[in-house]
């Protein structure tokens, strides 16, 4: 594929799954980002997981009080309360956010485990951003509109030289913010550096300044460190690559604490 064979899909809906954790509010404050620039549709999701439920109903089970360290008996009725209350919450931030905001927008809450839900919900959609974990129920109050993010944040994408990798260079440009954050991009592919030279031949086209390195031996691992290498503030990448599979996204989730974006 030739670099005018590229053809950017119109985003019109953007899923977002959070929580009210201050990943959650990266996640959002990203998802409004992306929305306002693409007009795009937002919906909103929780997951409520069950994990957390079957783990309430251990007999063995307990939680430690953040604050003071002392363990208590973790209840099934309790963690259901606390879910209920996380969700409420979360929807709530997000109605008021999106209120202030001339966007279309809908909410849901599901069940399940988050990631598997998450990609579930996200069948009929163009663009996922995942920023819940789904470990905790607990609450945090903050701020879910889109601000601009300190000085020396990085966005980073990853690039496999597919149709859609395209795509993802697109969005990340979208979100990167030239008074205060860089867009880095890992080229992820067997064949590194016909694809890189791809990469950057589109990036020169349109004007996007980016810093470009491959991944050797593409795995799961090395694109792990290769991430690691630049701690994100933000992670895109496309949901069809071949590299990537619905395990490594759970583990790119837990791996680090930031969204991360599938499109």
């Amino acid at each position: 594929m030739t670099n005018g064979d590229t053809n950017i899909v119109k985003t019109n809906r953007i899923l977002v799954a959070f929580d009210t954790s201050a990943r959650g509010r990266a996640a959002l404050q990203t998802a409004v980002r992306l929305a306002l620039n693409t007009s795009a549709e937002l919906q909103g999701l929780f997951v409520e997981d069950e994990d957390l439920v079957r783990l309430a109903s251990l007999p063995f089970a307990c939680e430690v009080d953040f604050a003071s360290a002392a363990s208590r008996e973790l209840q099934l009725v309790s963690m259901e309360r606390a879910l209920r209350a996380a969700a409420e919450e979360t929807q709530n931030a997000f109605s008021n956010a999106l209120r202030q905001l001339n966007l279309q927008w809908k909410f849901r809450i599901v069940r399940g485990t988050v990631t598997q839900a998450s990609l579930a919900a996200a069948a009929d959609v163009e663009v996922l951003v995942l920023g819940q974990q789904g470990r905790s129920p607990h609450i945090m109050a903050g701020e879910y509109l889109p601000k601009r993010s300190g000085r020396g944040k990085r966005v980073v994408a990853v690039f496999d030289g597919s149709p859609s990798a395209f795509r993802t260079l697109e969005l990340a440009n979208l979100l990167t913010d030239p008074h205060s954050s860089a867009l880095s991009v890992l080229v992820l592919a067997h064949n590194g550096d016909a694809v890189e030279q791809q990469c950057m031949s589109w990036l020169q086209q349109k004007g996007i300044q980016a810093e470009v390195d491959q991944v050797l031996h593409p795995s799961e691992d090395a694109l792990i460190d290769g991430v690691r290498k630049r701690p994100p503030s933000m992670l895109l990448i496309n949901r069809d690559s071949q590299f990537i599979s619905d395990s490594q996204i759970y583990r790119l989730v837990n791996e680090f604490d930031c969204p991360l974006i599938l499109c």
